[in-house]
Parts: C-alpha cells; structure tokens; sequence
C-alpha cells in the first residue's frame, strides 16, 4: 500500500514483527501507521534544524577565533588565507619575498589535512595527495600562506618532509 506525504511517498511493505511504543506495526491501520510516521518525520526535521543550527553556531566561532582575530591583531595586513582551513590556522609568519618583507598566515599542515579528511570525507593518502597539490601547492602570489609541519620528525617516520 502506498501513501503520500507532502512530496514524499511511502510505501507499506510486509515487515518481520517490529513494535513501536510496544505495539506492533503490523496491527496499526494506515490511518495509525501515518500517525507513526508523521511523528517520525516531525522528530527528523527537529534533528536536523538542531543539528543546521549547531554547525552554524560552530563556524561562526571557528571564523572569529582564528582569521578575523589574526587579521584584528595586524590591521594594516592584507592576509591570503586558505579558504575552507580556518581551524588551521596557527599564527602567521613573517617572511622575505621578492619586494622584502612580509607577513603570511601560517596554517598546521596536519590540521589541514585532517579538515580534509572530516569535512570532505576523504581517506587519509588521498586528502595527503590533495594537500599536498591543491593547498600547500597552488601559489596565489608573493603572499601564499605557509604550512607548517609540527611535532618532531621522528614522530613522521614514513611521511616525506614538506618545504611549505
């Protein structure tokens, strides 16, 4: 038997005895069984805006406390950054360039790394690889960011040492 929920159709399919606050679904009627399902709904699209309004909340305080505070503490700095790593970012650095000084943000290159492996659901070898061309790799000018390897080199036994 099918039903239909707003643009949502829903199909009554034979199920082993399942019970749902201790009746079975099997003896509901489909005016119950779309109560059920109703209810079900209700609570996946309370969820949802819960969980919407938490990655918001955990953004807005990621932007704040790494880029925009850096980027408070040198005014006068225009700052590259390296869009989607903010919670990488670990300070800046200051270095020498074609035109003299200069001041770039410093990102952890392992932070890096593991934002590509949360966020975009990459494998650890292959969010390496696109570090290591897409990010550390693509020069945006004078001012690229730097990415800092930390930690001591005996912990990288196997890695190959980065000259970001």
């Amino acid at each position: 038997m099918n039903c239909k929920i707003g643009n949502n159709e829903v199909t009554r399919e034979p199920v082993q005895q399942t019970k749902w606050n201790g009746v079975n679904i099997q003896d509901l009627d489909n005016r119950q069984l779309m109560g059920v399902v109703e209810l079900c709904v209700g609570a996946l699209e309370a969820a949802k805006a819960e969980i919407d309004k938490l990655r918001s909340t955990r953004d807005t305080k990621r932007e704040q406390y790494n880029g925009d505070r850096i980027a408070e503490m040198l005014p006068d700095t225009e700052l590259l950054q390296a869009d989607g790593f903010d919670e990488a970012i670990i300070g800046y650095a200051e270095v020498w360039t074609g035109k003299g000084h200069g001041i770039v943000m410093a990102y952890d290159r392992d932070k890096c790394i593991d934002v590509l492996v949360d966020r975009d659901g990459m494998e650890r070898d292959e969010a390496v690889e696109y570090f290591q061309f897409n990010v550390a790799g693509a020069s945006v000018g004078e001012m690229t960011p730097c990415f800092v390897t930390t930690g001591l080199l005996t912990q990288r036994v196997g890695n190959s040492c980065d000259s970001h």
